[in-house]
């Protein structure tokens, strides 16, 4: 994860960053001239690289669970529309 403080992330959204390995391990990155502070984090034992997904099958899955989610919405209203169309029946008044 780059963290630039100064700028919010999206700044860097579509900008050539160079990363660079060193020979000692260490990594670097770059952008233009000028060292981008980052963060690594380990793979975690569970996910395998079979599960990693590229934006294109993500987008695609994303947009999967909206058409589902906007299914169930519109299966909600009808029947919340269906309720409130169906005539209340008052309980008895009782004389005291």
């Amino acid at each position: 994860m780059i963290t630039r403080p100064e700028q919010p992330r999206y700044a860097l959204r579509s900008q050539p960053v160079k990363v660079i390995e060193h020979l000692d391990g260490s990594l670097e990155l770059l952008w233009g001239e000028e060292a981008l502070p980052f963060k690594t984090f380990e793979r975690h034992q569970h996910l395998s690289a079979s599960r990693v997904a590229d934006d294109k099958l993500l987008n695609g899955r994303v947009d999967e669970v909206l058409a589902k989610e906007s299914l169930r919405l519109r299966k909600l209203q009808a029947l919340v529309a269906t309720q409130n169309a169906k005539p209340r029946s008052r309980p008895p008044q009782v004389a005291i």
